[in-house]
């Protein structure tokens, strides 16, 4: 069950067990969130790669939410590259 604090889509697993496809072509995830989410479950410090982000922002280590959530329907540019946010992404608890 999620945390009251953190909404359950954000936690709950969405593809078929024992699968482990990515569902979009980039995923970007920031340190905040890695935080917060460690932080909200009580959970030892969590290994970035478990998320198994294409690109990882650095925006500190203190909790404060999901700022990728808010990017959504915006552009990010990674170097020459520019993504368009569709939507937060959702992965395994």
């Amino acid at each position: 069950m999620a945390p009251p604090e953190l909404a359950t889509e954000l936690i709950e697993y969405v593809g078929p067990r024992g699968t482990y496809f990515d569902s979009f072509q980039l995923h970007v995830l920031t340190t905040t969130s890695i935080a917060t989410l460690a932080a909200a479950t009580r959970a030892p410090p969590m290994d970035v790669r478990r998320f198994r982000p294409n690109v990882l922002v650095d925006t500190g280590d203190e909790p404060g939410g999901f700022p990728e959530i808010d990017w959504c329907g915006r552009h990010l540019r990674i170097g020459s590259a520019v993504a368009e946010v569709v939507q937060p992404m959702s992965r395994p608890a």
